[in-house]
């Protein structure tokens, strides 16, 4: 693979490839965006440019040297805690979701990104995954190399939320956004990625994924999660009221979150009930988007008929969307649950019921 592959992007890949053509090589580069885009993919791809012994007259990497191989062994090959399985002296790939990202965990890394100079590489890489999680004190240390920087080391952070990263930190890095690929880019590239799968499936993957290729590739689980929120939008939509069944779906998502808590599953309750809103979401705004002729996908993708929903809105469904938005920002900051889903259910329904 290369930075031809990465799925859609074309601004990013023309960015990165300038970059390797022209040889005006940063200290320090973040790739953000939205979590599944491919950002980490995009990363690799960009160090193994960085560091090809063969590099190609566009300013791709080879994917066939010595540094392009080792590169990919290096950072794709991770254990159970997201540690590299074949440490490298010249390369360093932080990845945890067990605990924030502490000072002396990016101090240690960068104490060794400078003991020596590179042996085998043109360039050290210094990768650190979802940087958003880095503690203060561990940004400053970040801070502070970047402020002098090494020349022969170049740091790549990756970020789901550029705004949660320090400014000055920012105003020191070379931003590569990776956004959301197209339906028809996704399906493409599974095709490709997944050579003899059926067409139709590839399609399914693609309509799932809210142009996001790790969705897509996490289809079981996806499709899985999104048929547990159609019954969610199912009690939300019905004709009539029934109170008791609101009540007992709350009731089962409060005893959910609590078994999650009980169970001490870092950031798992939270992530439970944020992507269940996330996907709720994305269910009315495919509703939106049938309803006002965008596109057609709401009847493949769920277990309805575009007819049930005649007497909704674009007004209608962008208020629901409105509500949806808030509690999902009230989850963040640690809202009561069973009160949230109680405000936000039936806010939702007489949004619903009104004519």
């Amino acid at each position: 693979m290369s930075i031809k592959d990465i799925i859609g992007n074309q601004q990013a890949k023309e960015t990165m490839l300038s970059i390797i053509r022209t040889g005006k090589l940063g200290a320090a580069y973040i790739f953000s965006g939205e979590e599944n885009t491919g950002k980490s993919f995009a990363a690799v791809q960009f160090s193994k440019a960085l560091n090809c012994r063969a590099l190609l007259k566009d300013g791709d990497c080879c994917d066939r040297c010595e540094n392009c191989l080792t590169i990919e062994k290096v950072i794709l090959n991770l254990d159970e805690n997201f540690n590299t399985q074949n440490p490298h002296p010249d390369i360093l790939y932080i990845d945890t979701e067990k605990a924030k990202l502490s000072i002396e965990l990016v101090r240690d890394a960068l104490k060794s990104a400078n003991a020596i100079k590179t042996v085998y590489l043109r360039k050290k890489i210094v990768i650190i995954k979802d940087a958003e999680r880095m503690t203060i004190d561990a940004s400053n240390s970040i801070l502070k190399e970047l402020e002098e920087p090494k020349s022969d080391v170049v740091i790549i952070l990756i970020c789901n939320n550029i705004e949660s990263i320090l400014p000055t930190i920012i105003s020191r890095c070379y931003n590569i956004a990776i956004k959301r690929a197209s339906i028809n880019e996704i399906k493409e590239k599974i095709l490709i990625i997944k050579p003899g799968i059926d067409e139709k499936l590839a399609e399914k993957m693609a309509i799932y994924s809210e142009g996001k290729i790790g969705l897509a590739l996490n289809y079981d689980k996806v499709k899985k999660n999104y048929e547990e929120v159609v019954e969610i939008f199912k009690i939300l939509n019905l004709k009539t009221d029934n109170v008791e069944l609101i009540f007992n779906k709350i009731e089962e998502l409060e005893l959910k979150y609590k078994s999650e808590k009980a169970e001490k599953v870092s950031g798992a309750t939270r992530n439970f009930l944020i992507e269940n809103l996330k996907m709720l979401a994305y269910i009315y705004k495919d509703l939106l988007h049938a309803i006002t002729g965008v596109d057609n996908y709401f009847e493949n993708k769920y277990p309805f008929k575009l007819d049930e929903y005649k007497e909704f809105t674009p007004e209608k469904i962008l208020k629901i969307l409105f509500l949806i938005k808030n509690a999902y920002y009230d989850l963040e900051a640690n809202a009561n649950v069973g009160l949230l889903l109680n405000s936000l259910f039936f806010n939702i329904r007489k949004v619903v019921r009104t004519e």
